[in-house]
């Protein structure tokens, strides 16, 4: 015997037409649309379509609204990082960053050859390499990037749109700023003297 209350639901809901509901339930279609002519489910059907169509309405603008939150929150996120790289890089601006490099080459000689000359047995090349801060004038170029930095992150923010455009636009700026303080986080260095 047919479910017809779950038939009928299945129907009014927008189920589908009388010939899918006949294959889905395995009923002739002659036989649902007695029933449905004799319950009325087409009125009910018609009376339930606004609602329905409110609902799914409801549903997807909840959906987008949730995407658009959580791009907003990935924005901010991106946002504060760029900012607070941009703060680091304030405060260094009158900080210089000079890298003093040395080589020396250590040769011993432990033997003669066979005419009397001192003859090299081993050979040493060390490098180092030292780091030193000095407090100086204001880095022009480092404040006009930070200006830059800043004036982009502004546009980014105010941008209503929270499309995946915006999001590159604020990775790419990280990234500038990543590669312009070096791989180590110390920024790009003025090389001193090389001596050997």
């Amino acid at each position: 015997m047919a479910d017809w209350v779950t038939i009928r639901a299945d129907y009014v809901s927008g189920g589908g037409s009388f010939r899918v509901l006949a294959e889905k339930y395995g009923i002739s279609v002659s036989s649902i649309k007695k029933k449905a002519a004799a319950e009325e489910w087409t009125a009910n059907r018609t009376k339930l379509e606004p609602q329905l169509y409110q609902k799914t309405v409801r549903k997807v603008l909840e959906q987008k609204s949730d995407q658009n939150a959580d791009r907003l929150t990935r924005i901010l996120a991106l946002s504060d990082t760029l900012l607070s790289k941009a703060e680091i890089a304030a405060a260094e601006l009158t900080q210089h960053v000079v890298r003093n490099k040395h080589r020396e080459r250590v040769i011993e000689y432990d033997a003669e050859d066979g005419k009397g000359r001192p003859y090299p047995t081993r050979e040493t090349i060390s490098d180092t390499e030292q780091i030193d801060f000095g407090i100086g004038p204001i880095d022009r170029m480092g404040l006009k990037q930070v200006a830059s930095a800043l004036k982009d992150l502004r546009d980014v923010a105010a941008t209503p749109n929270t499309d995946e455009q915006s999001l590159s636009k604020i990775a790419e700026m990280m990234a500038r700023l990543d590669k312009e303080a070096g791989a180590d986080g110390v920024p790009e260095p003025e090389t001193g003297g090389v001596s050997a």
